[in-house]
């Protein structure tokens, strides 16, 4: 068993409870890696920045040793980082992902175990006093579904048939495990905190979620800051494809892509950022470059030169979309020949869904699904280099017509939801509740 509390640190803020001073509103961001990843990171600093540009006041504070702040390549740019607690306002809020993982006290049962930051948001919430910390939790992208749907996921990666999915999706059994997973949901994302606005960035919002779990927020992606491309000359070069290559099953990826470079007409650089060790061999018409490590500025200049992106996860996915680069999406499979399935597909089943209501050919949306499953691998590839679809637009305007204002931009969200908490005489439990009210309006159709 674990203790339900964590002893305060010896670093730890001399600020008494409640003497924060003046009005206004202070902004402390709790970045944690929660997948074994870097987009969850990347999400907390993204929102982050924009605040910054804001002329928020934007901290980390942190009196203990931790991983991640200690990586480079992560801009913080208009973010400080502090190792005491001086408030210069009356108000405060954190940004974190998945706050009942990260942020969360412990409790005495297995599993019960503090987030990473409950040491340093219980120190905030004691330097500004009850009812003046606002917490905001960017939740795990695109997976605000309904409990029925997430408890039989399992099953479908276990290599359950579809047709045995089917026949006992209403039985005693399957609604049991959803209620199950229902309450495990709620209490693992600590949902009923009543001070806690928790934000499921997604594609497209989920009426049954709603239903289910009104404590939730439902908004649209946390959308990277803008790329400065240059408009691609004329060229006789060679084409420039990037690949995010890590699932665990890349080296599945790997031949049936180069043949599909090989395959095609254009000479081809292929630019693999990997975390696992590759076996990838240049030919002729395919030069293979494992880049270095590099700055977040370094890689944006990556992207800024790329004709053809292989993305996976959320932030790649985004930055496809968000920068203008054609791309294709493959986030691993599970099994092999007729059993093979893709691995956490929720991301482009989204995606699909969406763009079936969108101006997009069929073909599209056709290559796309192929390609998560690992079907028809070289010649989709062969036909993104001679035709490449450029999917931003597109996206962009369908996540608008399914949310309301600011409800389709999540990083626009907090900021406004920052702005009405520093001007508010509320608590931020009232806001919270405000706005999770706002969320539940109908989409105006003008």
């Amino acid at each position: 068993m674990r203790r339900s509390t964590s002893r305060r640190s010896t670093t730890a803020s001399r600020t008494e409870p409640g003497r924060a001073a003046g009005r206004g509103v202070e902004v402390y961001l709790l970045p944690a890696v929660v997948g074994g990843g870097r987009g969850d990171v990347e999400e907390v600093l993204a929102v982050g920045r924009a605040l910054a540009r804001r002329r928020h006041r934007v901290l980390i504070y942190r009196s203990r040793p931790l991983a991640v702040l200690e990586d480079p390549s992560f801009d913080r740019t208009g973010i400080r980082q502090v190792r005491r607690l001086a408030p210069r306002a009356g108000r405060a809020v954190t940004i974190s992902s998945q706050f009942g993982v990260t942020a969360a006290d412990g409790r005495d049962e297995p599993l019960g175990r503090p987030g990473p930051w409950a040491l340093e948001r219980a120190e905030i919430g004691r330097a500004y006093g009850p009812g003046c910390v606002l917490h905001v939790s960017l939740e795990e992208f695109a997976r605000g579904r309904p409990s029925a749907e997430l408890a039989e996921e399992r099953w479908r990666e276990s290599g359950t048939t579809a047709r045995a999915r089917r026949s006992g999706r209403n039985g005693a059994k399957a609604r049991a495990e959803a209620a199950e997973f229902r309450r495990l949901f709620r209490k693992f994302r600590d949902l009923d905190r009543p001070d806690l606005l928790a934000i499921f960035p997604t594609l497209r919002p989920s009426r049954r979620f709603a239903e289910e779990f009104p404590e939730t927020v439902q908004a649209g992606p946390v959308w990277p800051e803008p790329l400065r491309r240059r408009a691609a000359p004329a060229r006789r070069g060679p084409l420039h494809v990037l690949w995010y290559a890590s699932p665990s099953t890349s080296e599945r990826l790997a031949p049936r892509l180069l043949a599909g470079l090989r395959g095609s007409e254009h000479r081809v650089v292929l630019r693999v950022r990997s975390s696992r060790p590759m076996i990838l061999a240049s030919t002729p018409r395919v030069r293979i470059v494992l880049p270095p490590a590099r700055s977040s500025e370094g890689w944006r200049r990556e992207w800024a030169r790329t004709d053809l992106a292989i993305v996976t996860g959320t932030r790649s996915l985004l930055e496809a979309i968000e920068w203008g680069v054609p791309f294709l999406y493959f986030n691993g499979v599970i099994g092999r020949g007729r059993s093979a399935r893709r691995h956490r597909p929720e991301k482009i089943l989204a995606l699909l869904a969406l763009l079936r209501s969108s101006a997009v050919p069929s073909w599209v949306r056709r290559d796309l699904a192929d390609f998560s499953r690992l079907r028809a691998v070289e010649p989709v590839v062969r036909r993104w280099l001679d035709e490449p679809r450029v999917l931003g637009p597109e996206v962009r305007r369908a996540i608008r017509r399914r949310f309301r204002p600011p409800f389709a931009d999540a990083g626009a969200l907090v900021a406004e939801v920052i702005e009405r908490f520093g001007t508010s005489d509320g608590t931020a439990a009232d806001l919270v509740r405000a706005v999770r009210r706002e969320s539940r309006r109908p989409v105006s159709k003008v």
